[in-house]
């Protein structure tokens, strides 16, 4: 019995040094990242707009071959941005932040929790080079929270594997199987652009295969289920499944028009998953002109 305690001790120990040095390791690479030299050359100061502009950025939440930290990095740099807003809620980011105590590893280890992260790293480095640049987040404040209570993040895939198996079966309606075939190929193809380029990630046909895309994941797939009996065990959260994507953007929009209004004729960049960035410029287009604001392209 005393061995085994002991055994048992030495692996707690064994996983906390792991834990400690990992930690010291992890926090001196992020600083370094953080500390790193800008990366455009030769930049010309831009003279403040006539207008606030708005910058919907979409971009993958960790790196690929093609989309690096300094990839997004080039861009703030190119776009001079006054204003950066991050897809993380006011709860989760760090109140007391403030890139003069940068150094502190407890908040650094807090905004790079995973050192393939690519969003709030860069704003980080930003922010260091550009001290005088605001830094907020936007984010639904409750989404962890719906997440949690309604399976966000696992009923679905759970849902279309019983679709995929009906079909196996040769169980679903003609229709039903245009419908999982759409989305599929809509799924691949993104999962095709999310390796690409920043340059292809924010275009308007890339826009339009992500809309698609999710009415197809929270529209078409609540058909299906709506008119098929042998899914009717999951009516009650395909139903919940599509009011979340609509009440998320819409709270993540209203969060930032909140900050186009504090930030008057400033450069506001919205860094976003890139299957939010057509839905957020739809709902941001629609308030312009009484706003006074304007979405922008983004420059590469």
């Amino acid at each position: 019995m005393k061995k085994l305690f002991y055994f048992l001790l030495f692996i707690l120990v064994s996983i906390l040094t792991f834990i400690l040095v990992s930690g010291k390791i992890s926090d001196d690479r992020l600083q370094a990242y953080v500390h790193s030299p800008t990366v455009l050359k030769n930049k010309t100061t831009k003279a403040p707009p006539n207008i606030t502009e708005v910058y919907v950025l979409g971009t993958m939440h960790t790196e690929s071959p093609n989309i690096l930290k300094d990839s997004l990095y080039l861009i703030l740099e190119k776009i001079q941005a006054d204003v950066i807003l991050v897809e993380i809620d006011s709860v989760k980011f760090p109140r007391t932040y403030s890139i003069k105590n940068s150094n502190h590893p407890t908040k650094l280890r807090y905004l790079f929790r995973n050192q393939n992260e690519v969003e709030r790293p860069t704003a980080l480095k930003y922010l260091h080079h550009n001290p005088n640049t605001k830094m907020h987040p936007y984010e639904w404040i409750e989404r962890d929270a719906f997440h949690q209570k309604h399976q966000i993040q696992s009923k679905p895939s759970e849902v279309l594997q019983h679709i995929k198996a009906l079909e196996a079966a040769d169980s679903l309606q003609e229709k039903h199987r245009k419908i999982l075939a759409q989305y599929l190929n809509d799924s691949k193809e993104l999962n095709k652009i999310a390796n690409q380029t920043l340059s292809v990630i924010n275009t308007t046909k890339t826009d339009s295969i992500c809309e698609q895309r999710q009415i197809g994941r929270y529209q078409k797939i609540k058909q299906i289920v709506d008119e098929t009996p042998a899914l009717n065990t999951y009516k009650s959260f395909v139903a919940i499944n599509k009011n979340y994507w609509d009440i998320r953007n819409k709270a993540m929009a209203n969060n930032i028009k909140h900050y186009i209004q504090k930030y008057p004729k400033k450069r506001i960049v919205v860094l976003n998953g890139f299957f939010h960035r057509y839905y957020l410029i739809k709902e941001l287009q629609q308030k312009e002109k009484q706003l006074n604001y304007q979405v922008m392209p983004i420059p590469f």
